[in-house]
């Protein structure tokens, strides 16, 4: 991590300045009924800062705000808008507000990012790959083209002397014996 400043560095100081901000601000948000919705607020927030500040890094956060919701919801009991009326728990908030499926295990979802982490990787490496293999072919008819532009279109060879490749040294060296 300490090739360059700006990209590294500087992000993760920015990271942990915003974590603290953040923190401070929602303290003691507490267990009340609005504290659903600020809590949603507050993750949102935060997974909205880090997808736009790590756009260039790995594209997909959605899976990650998942688990981050269950993690920080799980277990937790809220008060509800009447004292009178039960507490609402976690789980309900992640199935109901959220929309949020608690029945598949941490596991399952450590997976899909896994996963999904291996996919853009090979999806990148293809793509690079691909680049690397059509770049001579597309710079060659360019250069084709241009060389046909430039003669008038005629239907003579492009090169001088009637040259279908570029010589090389070998050939050289072979027609000299």
């Amino acid at each position: 991590m300490s090739r360059d400043f700006g990209y590294y560095w500087l992000r993760l100081v920015i990271y942990v300045l915003v974590t603290v901000c953040i923190g401070t601000i929602y303290l003691n948000v507490g267990t009340g009924y609005n504290s659903i919705m600020a809590r949603g607020a507050c993750a949102s927030f935060v997974f909205g800062f880090v997808t736009f500040m790590s756009i260039g890094g790995f594209p997909s956060f959605v899976e990650d705000m998942k688990g981050q919701y269950q993690n920080d919801l799980r277990g937790l009991m809220f008060d509800n808008q009447t004292p009178d009326l039960p507490q609402i728990p976690g789980e309900y908030v992640l199935e109901y507000v959220f929309q949020i499926t608690v029945t598949r295990s941490k596991w399952i979802n450590l997976s899909v990012i896994f996963s999904m982490i291996i996919v853009y990787r090979i999806i990148f490496f293809l793509t690079i790959k691909i680049n690397e293999d059509l770049t001579p072919c597309v710079r060659g008819y360019l250069a084709r083209k241009r060389m046909k532009q430039k003669n008038g279109g005629q239907n003579s060879p492009v090169a001088p002397y009637g040259l279908t490749q570029s010589p090389s040294l070998r050939t050289y060296v072979a027609d000299k014996r």
